[in-house]
């Protein structure tokens, strides 16, 4: 059996990258009244985030079965938005989204759509739930030549305020 070949690295650097988003036009004011209610983009990230992994055990997410990563469908008049964003928070939308096999952007519009038809459980029980640790795991098994991938988020109660 070959050795296996395996790093850890405590990546903290840029501690707030700017990240651009691409949003659908005709998702714009929706867009905007959520940023105005957060407080801006990274909080609104954080939000739904937090209720990602209740929407992938309900099977709301795609699971694109590619190679590459699928992108958001052209000619939809997508408008670019920059903000800073904390490395965890890139990082757990990194990994969530390479888990399904689509592109960040395209993961973030998804999950806005669902916020917009009402799918989020905003309960207290919910809310309370925090991400503890996210993975995510890209294989290929070289007998079959299928790529495999995975994707498991622990999530904890959040320390009461």
């Amino acid at each position: 059996m070959a050795p296996t070949r395996s790093w850890k690295a405590r990546c903290t650097e840029p501690r707030r990258p700017l990240c651009s988003f691409l949003i659908p036009l005709r998702l714009e004011p929706f867009f905007q009244q959520r940023l105005q209610q957060f407080g801006g983009l990274a909080a609104y990230l954080n939000h739904l985030l937090l209720h990602a992994a209740r929407l992938h055990d309900l099977y709301f997410i795609p699971n694109v079965e590619r190679v590459t990563r699928k992108y958001q469908r052209p000619r939809q008049q997508l408008q670019r938005y920059k903000a800073r964003i904390p490395g965890d928070t890139w990082t757990i939308l990194r990994c969530f989204s390479g888990g399904h096999g689509l592109t960040m952007c395209h993961m973030f519009v998804i999950l806005m759509r669902l916020d917009q038809a009402g799918e989020l459980d905003t309960t207290e029980a919910a809310a309370s739930a925090v991400p503890a640790r996210v993975s995510f795991l890209q294989k290929i098994d070289l007998a079959d030549r299928k790529t495999r991938r995975k994707t498991r988020i622990t999530t904890c109660r959040a320390p009461p305020h």
